[in-house]
């Protein structure tokens, strides 16, 4: 994920169900980040690298981030 430099923070979850479901949260930087991430050659290149270890197809979930502390440069107040 730090490849893409699209990125500063990163969440990893495991389900307390299902420990074998783990949820990737990923907050970019800004909408021109994650449109020019998922455009890349380098977003096909990570996909493609991690695909073969799932055990089903990933879902992808379309959510905002409501609030994160610390406020870093360049977060919008």
């Amino acid at each position: 994920m730090e490849k893409s430099n699209s990125s500063d923070r990163f969440i990893v979850l495991r389900e307390d169900a299902d420990p074998d479901v783990l949820w990737n949260i990923e907050v970019f930087r800004s909408d021109e980040a994650k449109d020019g991430y998922e455009t890349s050659d380098m977003a096909d290149e990570l996909r493609d690298e991690i695909i073969g270890l799932l055990g089903e197809p990933p879902m992808r979930i379309e959510a905002h981030p409501y609030s994160a502390i610390p406020v870093l440069p360049g977060d919008a107040e």
